[in-house]
């Protein structure tokens, strides 16, 4: 009592029942139990931007736990809350309780700028919201031309990250599909995003961003055949001319790194790459009929 013990970032706290102290015991066979008498709780504490989503123990007595509103059958606790408390009704001994837990937000970082504006490609294997003080675009090659198409922001639910339930952020939010790819443009270099509570399906532009490899590294090629590009400056010593550049030789295929995306065009033409111009919408074409040479494209 009055002490933490951590693992892994879930913290466990307790309160004793009357005279009878919460602890750690060892019994005749030095087995370690958590022994919490009548009226004593332990609480389980996500770390944070997770939330609890399973409780699972195993010991003696444990049909005598008593977990406050929330759902508590064959000795397991399922829910979704950032902190769970568990009542003693009697003697309990736990052995062991193995803990889950889930992703509430998550942070994404904008190295690359242009006229002020940070720029990102972003993929996940899980639907995620982004709120509305940033931009989430589409992106797709007709020809020669690069199209930057907004999504379409509406009001979802995210997962809690108290003990509240769920709420709603204040005002929209851009839904991105599981395995999806989009650009993200943002007045700063830091990005919060969230989990949806619930799974929605929604309409998006057209799209040829790809997600990344859920481990990075190199992508499986497109059926057919297709030219690839990444995020990155033109010139890379003066951070100029930012747009989607080939990653390898001849539009080929490169590694990209885990929660990105690349962009994936039909080769119909042999542009090398696209810069924007410094506005959200409009975009100029690397010259389709420029003379071959060697390029680095650098990683941003």
């Amino acid at each position: 009592v009055g002490k933490e013990l951590a693992v892994d970032g879930i913290v466990m706290t307790s309160t004793s029942g009357g005279s009878n102290i919460t602890c750690i015991y060892a019994s005749s066979t030095n087995e370690p139990n958590l022994r919490v008498y009548a009226g004593g709780t332990i609480t389980f504490t996500a770390p944070e931007g997770y939330n609890i989503s399973e409780i699972k123990f195993t010991g003696s007595s444990l049909t005598k736990f008593i977990s406050n509103s929330q759902t508590y059958t064959n000795l397991t606790w399922t829910g979704e809350a950032h902190a769970v408390t568990f009542t003693a009704d009697g003697s309990v001994q736990v052995k062991t309780a193995s803990i889950k837990i889930t992703p509430v937000k998550g942070t994404l970082n904008l190295i690359a700028v242009d006229n002020e504006i940070y720029y990102a490609t972003f993929s996940s294997n899980k639907d995620v919201l982004f709120p509305t003080d940033v931009e989430v675009d589409a992106v797709s090659v007709s020809g020669t031309t690069l199209n930057i198409s907004k999504l379409t922001e509406n009001e979802y639910l995210v997962k809690a990250d108290n003990t509240d339930g769920y709420h709603a952020l204040e005002g929209k939010l851009y839904y991105v599909p599981a395995n999806t790819g989009v650009l993200i443009q943002s007045r700063t270099n830091t990005v919060t995003y969230y989990y949806p509570y619930e799974a929605a399906t929604v309409n998006l532009p057209t799209n040829q961003l790809k997600p990344a490899p859920a481990e990075g590294g190199e992508f499986t090629p497109e059926p057919g055949d297709h030219l690839y590009y990444k995020l990155a400056y033109n010139d890379f010593s003066e951070k100029e001319d930012l747009g989607f550049y080939w990653g390898a030789e001849n539009g080929g295929v490169f590694s990209v790194k885990a929660g990105t995306a690349y962009l994936a065009v039909p080769s119909t033409s042999n542009v090398k790459g696209f810069s924007f111009d410094g506005t959200s919408t409009g975009i100029s074409a690397v010259d389709a009929e420029e003379p071959a040479k060697t390029r680095v494209i650098y990683n941003i």
